[in-house]
């Protein structure tokens, strides 16, 4: 689909689960995107595939080709970033309940493409598992933050300001060959040798931070209005994006949603609270089993 700078675009969805302001739970959604120009090379190329099959985690797979010579596999992060993230630690400060053993983690998963939610590291594409669970991420991503959509507006100055839109991220790199090391903070990143880097913001204005238009659980339906939730979204203009200049943009919108349900405490979602954190993991995790009837 091809759409004009500067025009609106009206996004609609469903979400499983609900969220706004809903007793049962907490929640956001996060609506982002990411541009590059057509032209870019086929190892940094945003793109549509011709198979629906996972890309390859190997130097080939972004330049694949099918019968045709067409780019084979979808691609949305490149090939480096998933390498970064494989690269770099998990962070250990994370809630991850009770999947905690070896110190807080299950033994030879210690790199970020694992995680609580996702223990076997599966992908769907170059996405960065710890980014995709969590938001707003430390380490520098190739995502424009659009909105959050959340379910209490006291927490947007939170979301906004740690928004890569107007944030550095740092990240740590080997001084030799200059790549990813695993480091995951600045401490760490000086004990082991390494250079703390600091990747700079898009340098665009924050990400609009309303609230969340309601919707019931287990509902993939309209909300109170009788319509689909929706958000407008002002496409970027050529201000923010260099391809829009010379017309050769390809980019990509994604929709996130976070959700905690209301058995987990009023404070875990919560920004100003500091979220639920490794503290509570395992024994000390507020999720409990039912009680056993005999």
């Amino acid at each position: 689909m091809s759409f004009y700078e500067g025009s609106l675009l009206s996004i609609e969805w469903t979400n499983q689960h609900g969220c706004g302001q809903n007793p049962k739970l907490q929640c956001n959604l996060v609506v982002q995107y990411m541009c590059g120009p057509k032209d870019a090379p086929p190892t940094e190329r945003i793109r549509d595939g011709t198979t629906t099959n996972t890309i390859t985690d190997d130097a080939n797979g972004p330049v694949a080709v099918d019968g045709n010579g067409d780019l084979r596999f979808g691609m949305h992060e490149s090939y480096q970033y998933y390498q970064d993230c494989k690269a770099r630690n998990r962070n250990l400060g994370l809630w991850i309940s009770d999947r905690a053993s070896e110190g807080g983690l299950t033994p030879g998963r210690a790199s970020a493409i694992f995680t609580r939610q996702n223990n076997d590291g599966n992908r769907n594409g170059y996405e960065c598992n710890e980014e995709r669970d969590y938001y707003p991420y430390w380490a520098p991503t190739p995502w424009r933050d659009v909105a959050i959509l959340t379910q209490n507006e006291d927490y947007c100055s939170f979301y906004q300001a740690n928004s890569q839109n107007v944030a550095d991220k740092g990240w740590c790199a080997d001084k030799t060959s200059g790549k990813q090391v695993a480091p995951n903070n600045q401490g760490d990143c000086a004990v082991t040798g390494g250079t703390w880097t600091i990747t700079k913001s898009w340098g665009i204005k924050a990400p609009d931070c309303v609230l969340a238009p309601w919707s019931r659980d287990n509902h993939l339906g309209n909300g109170q209005t009788g319509f689909a939730n929706s958000y407008n979204w002002t496409l970027p203009d050529q201000s923010m994006e260099a391809c829009i200049v010379a017309d050769t943009c390809n980019c990509v919108l994604r929709l996130r949603y976070n959700i905690t349900t209301d058995d987990m405490g009023p404070d875990a979602n919560r920004p100003d609270a500091g979220f639920i954190d490794s503290t509570s993991n395992a024994e000390a995790s507020p999720v409990k089993d039912d009680q056993i009837v005999v």
